[in-house]
Formats: C-alpha cells, sequence, structure tokens
C-alpha cells in the first residue's frame, strides 16, 4: 500500500512561494493557473450547487443532488457497491428496497432516509 502524504490545503503558507509568504494568508489570492497546477484535491465548501456544478463540468446530465449530504451518499455508494460487506439492518432494507429503482430514484430515497438522515446530523455543529 502506498505511503499516505498530510492533507494539505493549497492556500496553506508552507506551500507558497518565497515571495508569497511575506504576504499575509488573507491577501494571497489563489490563481486559476496555481488550481490547475496543484498536483492535490483542493479543499472546497460542501455545497449542494458546487456539486451540480461539478456534475455538468463533468458532463453529467439529469442528476439532482441531494442537500448538504455527499459524504454520506459517498459512503453509502461505496457500501452498497461492495457486495463482500455486511450491512446493518437499516441499510439492508433500503438496498434490497431501492434496488429495482432508477438512480435518480434511489437518489431521492436516500434523501428521504430517515436512518442516514437522523446519523448524517449527528455529526452537525
Amino acid at each position: 500500500m502506498a505511503k499516505s502524504s498530510k492533507r494539505r490545503r493549497l492556500n496553506d503558507p508552507g506551500n507558497l512561494s518565497p515571495i508569497s509568504t511575506s504576504l499575509s494568508q488573507e491577501s494571497v489570492l489563489i490563481t486559476d493557473d496555481d488550481k490547475r497546477e496543484w498536483k492535490g484535491f483542493c479543499e472546497i465548501e460542501s455545497e449542494p450547487a458546487f456539486f451540480n456544478a461539478i456534475l455538468k463540468d463533468f458532463g453529467v446530465r439529469g442528476v439532482k443532488t441531494v442537500d448538504n449530504a455527499c459524504a454520506s451518499v459517498a459512503l453509502l455508494n461505496i457500501v452498497n457497491n461492495v457486495s463482500s460487506l455486511e450491512l446493518g439492518d437499516s441499510l439492508q432494507q433500503f438496498k434490497d428496497f431501492t434496488a429495482t429503482f432508477t438512480p435518480a430514484l434511489r437518489g431521492d430515497a436516500i434523501g428521504n432516509f430517515d436512518h442516514v438522515r437522523s446519523i448524517h446530523n449527528s455529526f452537525a455543529r
């Protein structure tokens, strides 16, 4: 397995050139070139409109996102697509119930899945 590296922010003062380090972090603007050349993934806001725009830029059409649930939806996608995992009763029932749904209907079902929403919201600050 590859050695994991420490996650760094694009606008981290440790990642700036010597000229930029003399400026306060608030005054350093990240250019479009900086964003294109960055080898990692920049941290972005968890904003449904951003994810809709990203999907559009990916070339995906006819998809809508569930408000403020991106990480939970990503986790559901992962665990529901690994057949060797043992799911809890609620997740297994959801998977069985939505097995014949279209992706769009399954997305709507996630938005109405009280069990997942309750766990997701328990981590709200």
